[in-house]
């Protein structure tokens, strides 16, 4: 009889899903709260890599008169831009609105704040089941669990779509000028 290692490792691997699936399924609402509570510690690392992420979509600008660094961040991020990039000060009759900074920035924050809480739920896991968690079975799990939109939906997270509530939440000023931003 032939060994199937590639067989038996998936399998051995789908197992290991499994269980972690379960875990969460069983235990939703203490990840949830480890959740909310870390996202409520790391306040301050929260707030400087998201004025991280504005200063880096100001970057762009370097060297260009294209936007004027005494504005607010809330009326640089409701200015709309086209698609080459190109602040636009003026609405003309012709241009088309693409989208605008804020819509920008509201996309880069969801998928931090989804980043983190995957990592939030692995260390819990890793930490209640006493065991490494490999990338790949974490991978697999996100991919097969409905636990992540559970928790997702439940934690502070799923209010974090708009920048509003997140510059709440860390503490930033959005009246405060982009020449501040470093």
């Amino acid at each position: 009889m032939i060994w199937d290692w590639e067989a038996e490792w998936i399998k051995e691997n789908m197992e290991r899903v499994q269980k972690y699936n379960e875990y969460i399924d069983a235990h939703a609402k203490d990840i949830v709260n480890y959740v909310n509570e870390c996202f409520s510690k790391d306040k301050k690392k929260m707030k400087q890599d998201i004025l991280k992420m504005i200063h880096s979509m100001l970057m762009q600008f370097v060297n260009t008169e294209k936007i004027s660094l005494n504005q607010t961040i809330h009326i640089f991020l409701e200015k709309e831009y086209k698609e080459d990039n190109i602040s636009t000060f003026e609405f003309g009759e012709s241009e088309y609105i693409l989208c605008t900074y804020g819509d920008e920035l509201n996309n880069r924050i969801s998928q931090y704040v989804y980043n983190e809480m995957k990592k939030l739920i692995k260390k819990y896991l890793e930490d209640h089941l006493k065991e490494s968690i490999a990338d790949y079975n974490f991978k697999e799990l996100e991919n097969e669990s409905c636990g992540f939109d559970t928790i997702l939906g439940d934690s502070v997270v799923i209010k974090f779509d708009c920048y509003d509530f997140i510059f709440e939440f860390v503490g930033i000023d959005d009246r405060q000028t982009l020449d501040k931003i470093k």
